[in-house]
């Protein structure tokens, strides 16, 4: 009897170790995924302040184009959701408290980004030197409004999953200059990731492009979303939906174009990026099969380093890194890698200079789309090369020289231990 036990305790080992080669594949490849996409309007209030501009003298005065909430949910897996918002930035608070809003929907994680227009709904930071340099006088209320907006148009999204096929690719449009070196580097790539349902019709693009949207100045008092809403306008015909996420902008502005009224520059922007995207939409393979997956990372970021002026105010760095920084500036912040086959999205938290982002994608063997503005706000983030260009950019980059090859090296963690 003893020997007989033992014969079967053995065979059922050896069914075990033909099965658990089978058991280990759990990685995020699935032969067929779900997307869903919906928007939802910020509600605007006139006579409230307008983020962007210190030197903005008169509150909102009317609304332009709608400001809004782009929500795309990916479900196979994983569940992700991914939200763009015509906003100047995001803030890690607004972002926890979307987290804990939207539990109930069982995603596994979201990706929250800001286009980054200077036109929109202020008074949602609660942090004095943002209150004072872009936002206006914090509000509740204000933050409550975004957080809901955010919430909705993820709910609407995850209503409205269907099986969806995958497309990715980029081009090249000269719409851009860099504002922080004469003649400097550009960041002129346009990334697209489009996706269809099973009957071949576009249902919703990511699209991504590394200018400011100020196309609309401080004198502008009407709500706007700039450029990013021209080209979601133009694109967004039959139900489609556009999350556009800004890429590395940092030192970048917009190439002056005509028509020279400011309203129809951005409309003209707008169409120009929409045209291409619709060309680089052709020319994609797309398909049913994903490898997707969502690193979000929690980083500790080097001691402060406030730049005033070089080699003259010493001093005063000291009690800006040590007085300010210790009350005002991140200790810690959020870096996120998304997979979508072989095409990647690094999202980080700050206007993100455009080598600084040359330096993340060259970590990488396959496609990456470095984002700014997401998830959170820890300044601008520029290569020790650039930093050394003394001018608004690297005053407002808090960590140093270094600080993009820490970001670079991150990545690189990311990237191996997903």
């Amino acid at each position: 009897m003893k020997y007989l036990s033992r014969i079967l305790f053995a065979g059922i080992l050896a069914i075990i170790g033909c099965v658990s080669p089978y058991l280990k594949t759990t990685n995020s490849k699935q032969s067929f995924f779900s997307a869903g996409f919906a928007k939802q309007e910020f509600p605007v209030h006139i006579g409230k302040p307008l983020a962007g501009y210190r030197s903005r003298k008169e509150n909102c005065t009317s609304v332009h184009d709608p400001v809004c909430a782009r929500a795309m949910v990916i479900s196979g897996k994983k569940n992700i959701g991914l939200v763009s918002c015509d906003l100047l930035l995001i803030t890690n608070d607004l972002r926890e408290k979307v987290l804990e809003k939207t539990k109930f929907l069982g995603l596994d994680d979201i990706v929250l980004g800001a286009t980054h227009t200077h036109s929109s709904i202020g008074g949602y930071w609660d942090n004095s030197i943002g209150e004072l340099a872009v936002m206006s006088k914090y509000s509740r209320h204000q933050e409550a409004e975004i957080v809901d907006t955010i919430s909705s148009a993820l709910k609407k999204a995850s209503k409205c999953l269907q099986p969806a096929e995958i497309g990715a690719g980029q081009s090249s449009v000269d719409l851009t200059k860099n504002r922080h070196i004469e003649n400097g580097e550009e960041a002129i790539d346009l990334g697209v990731i489009a996706f269809k349902d099973q009957t071949g019709k576009t249902i919703g693009y990511i699209t991504t492009y590394g200018t400011h949207p100020t196309i609309l100045g401080a004198c502008n008092t009407e709500a706007s979303a700039d450029y990013p809403g021209a080209l979601s306008k133009y694109l967004e015909i039959d139900g489609k939906i556009n999350l556009f996420f800004s890429g590395a902008l940092g030192d970048q502005e917009p190439e002056r174009i005509k028509p020279n009224h400011k309203f129809e520059r951005i409309d003209h922007f707008g169409r120009t990026l929409a045209y291409e995207v619709i060309e680089v939409e052709k020319k994609l393979e797309f398909s049913s099969d994903l490898t997707l997956s969502l690193t979000t990372n929690k980083t500790a970021l080097p001691f402060y380093d406030f730049l005033l002026i070089p080699n003259v105010l010493f001093p005063l760095e000291i009690f800006c890194d040590v007085g300010i920084g210790l009350k005002y500036v991140p200790r810690e912040t959020i870096l996120q890698l998304v997979k979508f086959n072989n095409t990647y999205l690094a999202a980080t938290p700050c206007d993100l200079g455009v080598n600084a982002g040359k330096k993340i994608k060259e970590t990488f063997s396959e496609n990456v789309f470095p984002l700014s503005h997401c998830n959170d706000y820890i300044g601008y983030v520029l290569t020790s090369k650039d930093y050394k260009h003394f001018g608004y950019a690297n005053i407002l980059s808090f960590y140093g020289e270094n600080i993009s090859d820490y970001f670079a090296e991150e990545f690189i963690g990311m990237n191996n231990n997903k």
